[in-house]
């Protein structure tokens, strides 16, 4: 199982009060490094328009880095 995922959940990373101080436009790395869990987490925000008539919808996400 990998944990380091599990990680940045428990360290409350996924959430949106946990503080992005770290991601600033000023910083030379969008992410940050969880040495504890060998893992790097990124954060970012954006508006979904979901269709309300709908009972399901599906979203995948993407994030390229390098």
């Amino acid at each position: 199982m990998n944990q380091r995922e599990l990680y940045t959940e428990r360290i409350g990373a996924i959430y949106t009060h946990y503080s992005t101080s770290w991601n600033s436009t000023a910083a030379l790395h969008p992410g940050i490094t969880l040495d504890r869990a060998g893992t790097t987490a990124y954060k970012t925000k954006l508006t979904l328009d979901i269709d309300s008539t709908r009972t399901c919808a599906r979203v995948s996400v993407r994030a390229d880095v390098g």
